[in-house]
């Protein structure tokens, strides 16, 4: 198992501190720490590649962390100037990387760097697709859903198994959308959650993190719940959480 757990050690910016990765064995025995230099805020979204590099995304910051099958830390892959996670690996080798802000106003308490040259913009809410060495090969601009503090965009996203489209939710929106990538068309919503979004209401009834099982079944977070939704939408079962939480969430090899 392995955590990222950013050491958060700054008075003046609530997300920002020394990145590091702790790992654990399969009975959450602590195992070691591998500290990363180079990051400034919070790492998010450890997720393997097909080659069993393990990617981590430190998007207020805009940089990229991958880490060898040895635990070496490799050098830095540039890829855009952006805030971008939710790495998901395609079949072609390529990876689509996502655009976690949008708009010009990051919340109180952090510090989020703009993207250079927009006029102060954190993010545009897009979705990329690259070649392993950071070339860029599409850009596309998918829809996102309102929250309650206007500044995130396409915050966690995981692809269908049929490599056809993602599923991406805006944190604390109400909406959890699809994009076809092969096609470049918005896709209909899997699921809407109940009530409308109103600025700084924390109403607690949104969508959080998403990740799809093998089958197409899709793993998303609520906050107090874990929701297993079919193909269609429909909740088949619901665990859950002991207490409320931000939950990330990522399916065991043997799901």
């Amino acid at each position: 198992v392995f955590l990222s757990c950013t050491y958060l050690n700054n008075p003046y910016d609530n997300h920002a501190g020394v990145g590091r990765i702790v790992q654990y064995d399969r009975d959450l025995n602590y195992k070691g720490v591998l500290w990363i230099g180079f990051t400034t805020h919070l790492i998010v979204h450890l997720r393997f590649d097909p080659q069993g590099n393990l990617w981590g995304c430190d998007c207020q910051g805009h940089h990229m962390v991958q880490v060898a099958p040895s635990g070496e830390l490799m050098p830095e892959t540039k890829f855009l100037d952006v805030g971008l996670a939710s790495p998901c690996f395609l079949p072609d080798g390529t990876v689509l990387l996502a655009d976690y802000f949008n708009g010009d106003t990051p919340p109180p308490g952090t510090c989020i760097r703009p993207i250079p040259g927009s006029g102060g913009q954190i993010g545009q809410a897009r979705l990329y697709r690259f070649e392993r060495d950071g070339t860029l090969l599409d850009e596309w601009s998918p829809e996102s859903a309102p929250e309650p503090f206007n500044f995130k965009g396409i915050t966690h996203m995981t692809l269908h198994p049929s490599g056809e489209f993602v599923t991406y939710t805006t944190e604390t929106g109400k909406r959890v959308m699809r994009f076809n990538i092969r096609t470049g068309e918005q896709m209909p919503d899997l699921k809407v959650c109940p009530g409308q979004t109103q600025p700084g209401v924390m109403d607690r009834d949104w969508a959080i993190a998403v990740a799809y099982l093998s089958d197409g079944r899709l793993l998303l977070t609520r906050g107090e719940t874990i929701e297993v939704l079919d193909e269609a939408g429909k909740v088949l079962r619901t665990y859950s959480l002991p207490e409320y939480g931000w939950a990330m969430i990522q399916p065991c090899p043997d799901e």
